[in-house]
């Protein structure tokens, strides 16, 4: 058997040779015979082979290339289109294709770069063409209308370097196929196309990536919602990336801090919903950065110290974000900066504010500054600067400073300026007109004033606004082309409404004050003009003197120090005048009417009548003098007092033999410690009173005639200590005093002492007060007080009588007396006026008539009759009660009077004691009347018992009739209405005649008694108690002798229920 298989597996092994063998000849007599080819054959064979090769890649490439050509419109609109839609070889240099770039890779050239950019290109590319193209590095399709799906399959077996295909219309999203690229990819702007969706992660691995730009896919009126999502921080694996541009997208969350790690030359973000602060972080961009975007997010917050502090920025867009807070001083570091858009939106509540930086002006080489819709106040700084700035934009801000030509000057590159709806102030720079490249300018509504500057009206038919100055009050009157569009200006006429004084000396050098309306502080170069008067402007040239604006209403000026002569009328107007641009001043009034100015001498006094007058004023002083000023105003006519002296001193205290032996001068004039309540009491009769008026005007008569010379001073002052001890004598002759003493058996006092007097000096009080006012008085003089000058108005009668007021002074003396015409000079005449003490009336009469004035101390003090007191003598002393001031009963220890003026002069009792004079105890009192009354009840009761019910006795009840039923009419009127079902269950009453009694069945009654009356003869309000028995249980009710009978009623008797009873009840 192993015989057998080793011969089998021989025979296999010689089949297997034997076919080897054959196809080996086989192969042999199919090979061509070359034995007779040369070298130089073989040569032109490969050379041959090579070509169609060759040819075999042209013609693919040109297939290519003409079935892009054919989907982009065939070239139609094209602006280049050369040899495109040809069979030419596009690498060859005799038939170049426009835009296409070949390269040699080895023995053939192939397409490497294809640029269709910015040549009216439109259509779209046909799917899976560009993959083809297998050497295709650059692709430049930019700014064309390529339309359609984004043609992916360029990322897919291409070497693409850069793909530049910005501002088309392509759609789609980003297939994560780009990751292919990761080795080769240096450049993507896929900007402003109508992409969507997310940033696939694969791209975050293309590390060579230097440029990217997605922006613009979310333009607002696409219909593009563009790239959503976040900014992965797998950002931070692109090392090589200096450009980043994302925005006008719908990203959102917040930025990623490794975005910050980056060689950034360029970071755009804005406008999308990206959210939070700007980091710290981005001060690391500080040696690269130039270009930075943020506008139009949702990031918020303050501006970090470190944006700063990147000072190789050119570009810096913050607008339309939630960026709050000042911009720094700091600003003034980005010394390279071109363009800043700091502008916030208009219904935002989100903006800058603070004051501008002034280092903002320093910015030599901004050009486009964009500041809208802000918060800042303050003022422009010198913006003349910023030579190559073209655009400024501070509209709709808080800016109150003022504009001036010098802030604009050198402004030739200017094409924009934005300064409307803020507070400027100050006039409309001539300036301006210089920028002959201005075409959009807008200054309205702010508070520009004075004069539209000539030199803008030659930018009037340049500029796009039609309301450059509206809404500004500029000084009236305007020319034509100001109040016509473009300018479309208005103004505000001034008025002159009020001069003060209207009369002036004729010295001048006096100031002027005017008021109206409409006036602008910021106005420089305004004048009083008078006139007209040709001695004082020769040559045509008016008289000026320049004018102080004050305030919209208000302003003065210098009167001029040589005015004509006087009495002359001249008029007053106001005035603009700049000597370098104008010859002669241009009214600022408007054709408004001119207040007259005259020009007066001062007015003298010569005498006055009277020449003493109470302290309180209130009467008319004449004055008679020279030159006094005609005028209907009674403010230009005044009369000045002015204090000169004491007219007397005051008198001294009495002496002490004339005081009360247990109390000195001092206590007895101190009313305010509140110890002793001293009541005086004059008794002195009418005669005795008439006496002492007498004398004590005989007194101030002699007093009067004697003077108060030196010599009679001693003489004076001891008439006027007898007369004070006549009135003393007088008045405490009768006079009683009622001490009341406080404590805490004050009210036992008061009744024990209640007659106790005591006499006292009426008038060592008054002198003693008389002595500490004047104290008190000196005080306040000497401190400045109550020595001002008054004016009071006075009324012209002719040029040498007038009137005037008489005021009321505090200072009693000798008082100087000036009068002048209104224009701030007084007359110096010396003439005067003596202010006496003396009491005012009240209530129409001195001391309300109640008393007499008392001066002698000085003072005027009123000196009250008996029972009055107060300073005018218009109240009571203590008990002492109602308009005539009688003396008030006694109330004794327990009680007080109800005094003074509007008292009744009763006695109010202390709670637990009564009667009159309060001496009866309370309880005493209610005992008594308590007896009392129950007596006169218990007599009241038994008169009426013995009069009403003893009157008539009563029948029996066996006397009446069974079923007895009286006739309705039988009742008394009165008594006919039925009572309240109560009083019927309670009483029944039935009535008729003495022969016809009632019956009742003796099995429903008890022992009640049925009361049988005569109609006449009822008692008002008196009822008789009759009452039926129960239905014969037994209970009935029970009637006593008096009529009155008690017990229940049976409803459902016949009695009760058939027979017109009446019921009563007391």
């Amino acid at each position: 058997k192993e015989k057998m298989k080793k011969k089998g597996g021989g025979a296999a092994a010689a089949v297997a040779l034997v076919v080897l063998l054959m196809c080996l000849t086989a192969a042999l007599l199919t090979l061509p015979d070359n034995s007779s080819e040369t070298p130089d054959e073989r040569k032109q064979e490969t050379r041959g082979e090579t070509k169609r090769k060759r040819e075999t890649v042209e013609e693919e490439q040109i297939q290519v290339l003409n079935k892009i050509y054919a989907s982009l419109n065939g070239g139609s609109g094209w602006t280049y289109s050369t040899n495109w839609g040809t069979e030419n070889d596009p690498c060859s240099p005799q038939t170049p294709w426009y835009g296409v770039s070949c390269i040699v890779e080895g023995t053939q050239s192939v397409i490497q770069e294809i640029d269709l950019s910015d040549n009216n290109v439109s259509g779209s590319f046909p799917p899976n063409t560009l993959q083809l193209l297998s050497s295709l590095r650059f692709l430049y399709i930019n700014d064309s209308y390529i339309s359609g799906p984004l043609p992916i399959d360029v990322f897919n077996g291409t070497r693409l370097t850069k793909f530049i295909a910005g501002n088309n219309e392509m759609k789609g999203t980003l297939p994560e196929t780009i990751g292919s690229l990761n080795g080769t990819l240096q450049w993507l702007d896929l900007s402003n196309n109508l992409l969507s969706g997310s940033i696939p992660d694969s791209l975050w691995s293309c590390v060579e990536l230097q440029g990217l730009l997605l922006n613009g896919n979310g333009r607002p009126n696409t219909g593009s919602q563009g790239l959503t999502g976040t900014i992965s921080e797998k950002v931070q694996q692109l090392q090589q990336l200096t450009v980043f541009h994302v925005d006008q997208n719908h990203l959102s969350g917040t930025l990623p801090l490794g975005l910050f790690q980056l060689p950034l030359i360029e970071l755009f973000l804005g406008s999308n919903q990206i959210q939070g602060e700007v980091p710290d972080q981005i001060g690391q961009l500080r040696g690269t950065l130039e270009r930075l975007d943020l506008s139009a997010t949702m990031m918020s917050g303050t501006l970090p110290s470190t944006l700063y502090d990147l000072t190789l920025l050119q570009y810096l867009n913050l607008g339309l974000s939630r960026f709050t807070g000042p911009v720094s001083e700091a600003i003034g570091g980005l010394r390279g900066l071109q363009q800043l858009n700091l502008r916030s939106s208009p219904s935002s509540p989100f903006s800058f504010n603070g004051s501008l930086p002034s280092s903002l002006w320093s910015l030599s080489d901004l050009q486009f500054l964009y500041l809208s819709n802000n918060r800042f106040t303050g003022s422009l700084g010198l913006v003349s600067n910023l030579t190559l700035l073209q655009v400024l934009d501070v509209s709709s801000n808080q800016l109150n400073g003022s504009l001036s030509d010098v802030m604009f000057q050198g402004m030739g590159q200017m094409t924009t300026l934005l300064m409307n709806n803020n507070r400027l102030r100050g006039t409309v720079p001539g300036s301006i007109g210089e920028m002959e490249n201005m075409t959009n300018l807008d200054m309205h509504a702010n508070q520009l004033s004075g004069f539209i500057p000539p030199e803008i009206e030659g930018l009037g038919g340049q500029l796009i606004s039609t309301q450059v100055l509206s809404y500004n009050p500029f000084v009236c009157p305007l020319q034509s082309w100001q109040m016509s569009s473009p300018f479309s200006a208005s103004c505000d006429s001034w008025s002159l409404s009020s001069l003060w004084p209207q009369f002036v000396p004729s010295s001048g050098g006096v100031s002027l004050f005017f008021s109206g309306k409409n006036y602008q502080t910021e106005l420089g170069n305004v004048y009083c003009e008078y006139g007209p008067d040709p001695g004082l402007n020769p040559g045509g040239k008016a008289l000026l003197t320049t004018a102080t604006i004050t305030s919209s209403t208000e302003g003065t000026c210098e009167v001029p120090a040589h005015p004509p002569t006087a009495g002359t009328n001249y008029t007053v107007d106001l005035v603009y005048w700049d000597p370098f641009s104008s010859s002669s001043p241009r009214s600022l009034l408007d054709g408004a009417p001119l207040l007259p100015l005259l020009f007066v001498s001062t007015p003298s006094v010569l005498s006055l009548d009277p020449t003493s007058s109470p302290s309180y004023g209130g009467g008319t002083l004449h004055l008679f003098g020279a030159d006094f000023a005609p005028t209907d105003q009674w403010d230009q006519l005044l009369c000045r007092f002015q204090f000169l002296q004491s007219s007397s001193s005051l008198l001294d205290p009495l002496p002490d033999d004339l005081l009360p032996p247990d109390q000195d001068e001092d206590q007895l004039g101190d009313e305010d410690q509140g110890q002793n309540i001293i009541n005086f009491q004059r008794t002195s009769s009418s005669q005795d009173q008439l006496q002492f008026q007498d004398q004590d005007q005989d007194d101030q008569k002699e007093k009067i005639q004697r003077g108060l010379s030196s010599q009679d001073q001693e003489k004076v002052i001891k008439d006027q200590d007898d007369l004070m001890r006549r009135r003393m004598l007088s008045s405490t002759s009768t006079s009683t005093i009622f001490s009341q003493e406080q404590g805490r058996d004050g009210q036992e006092k008061r009744g024990q002492n209640h007659n106790n007097f005591q006499q006292r000096p009426t008038a060592s009080s008054t002198r003693t007060r008389g002595k500490k006012e004047e104290e008190r008085r000196q005080d306040k003089r000497k401190a400045g007080k109550r020595m001002d000058p008054i004016t009071t108005e006075g009324k012209y009668m002719n040029s040498t009588y007038i009137t005037c007021g008489i005021p009321e002074v505090e200072t009693e003396g000798i008082w100087s007396v000036e009068v002048t015409n209104g224009n701030g000079s007084y007359s110096t005449s010396g003439q005067s006026i003596e202010f006496y003490a003396w009491c005012p009336p009240f209530n129409g009469s001195e001391c309300d008539g109640h008393g007499l004035c008392d001066n002698s101390t000085g003072l005027a003090l009123c000196v009250c009759n008996a029972s009055y007191s107060g300073a005018n003598c218009s109240d009571c002393l203590p008990d002492f009660f109602g308009p005539d001031c009688l003396p008030c009963p006694d109330c004794g220890p327990h009680g007080s009077c109800d005094q003074g003026e509007k008292g009744t002069g009763r006695c109010k009792c202390a709670w637990e004691w009564a009667g009159s004079g309060c001496r009866w105890p309370w309880m005493y009192i209610t005992g008594i009347g308590l007896v009392v009354s129950i007596l006169v009840m218990v007599t009241c009761s038994f008169l009426w018992y013995r009069m009403v019910c003893k009157t008539r006795s009563l029948p029996p009840a066996e006397a009446l009739p069974p079923n007895y039923t009286p006739a309705a009419d039988s009742l008394a009127p009165s008594y006919r209405e039925p009572l309240l079902p109560s009083v019927q269950r309670s009483l029944s009453f039935s009535s008729s005649s003495p022969s016809s009694p009632k019956r009742t069945d003796s099995s429903s009654l008890g022992t009640s008694r049925t009361v049988s009356m005569h109609d006449d003869e009822f008692y008002d309000g008196v009822g008789i108690g009759v009452s039926a028995g129960s239905r014969g249980d037994g209970e009935g009710g029970t009637s006593d002798d008096d009529g009155f009978g008690s017990g229940g009623p049976d409803e459902s008797s016949p009695f009760f229920n058939n027979s017109p009873s009446l019921y009563h009840a007391i």
